[in-house]
């Protein structure tokens, strides 16, 4: 994923935490979750990913907005390094809310780090 990359390059590091079932607990289906992948991979060249099933799988553990009880999840982080410019954030913003209606999601949690590349 990072062959001829340049020492001292800075890039992002995004982490889109993909839940295994929707909103409402359903599984996702792997299509679905395709969709996301290959979006990525078109886009940026590649990602790094946890399994979609058996280990390891992260638990998750967050309050719901709406019905303001605590949910558990199951995840999968889809890890992306991609250059630092506007361009990739904007790209990562306008692809969460497309994503989070695909997904069935009631909110999609994506981070950004900066990193550099040694």
């Amino acid at each position: 994923m990072l062959s001829g990359t340049a020492v001292d390059e800075h890039l992002y590091r995004f982490d889109i935490y993909i839940c295994l079932a929707d909103r409402y607990g359903i599984q996702v289906p792997p299509e679905k979750l395709l969709t996301v992948r290959n979006a990525i991979v078109d886009q940026f060249g590649g990602l790094t990913m946890t399994s979609t099933f058996g280990n390891p799988v992260y638990d998750g553990f967050w309050k719901s907005s709406t019905t303001r009880k605590v949910v558990r999840d199951k995840n999968s982080i889809f890890t992306v390094l991609a250059p630092q410019s506007e361009e990739t954030r904007d790209y990562f913003l306008k692809k969460r809310k497309q994503w989070q209606r695909l997904l069935n999601y009631e909110r999609l949690l994506i981070t950004v780090h900066e990193l550099q590349v040694l």
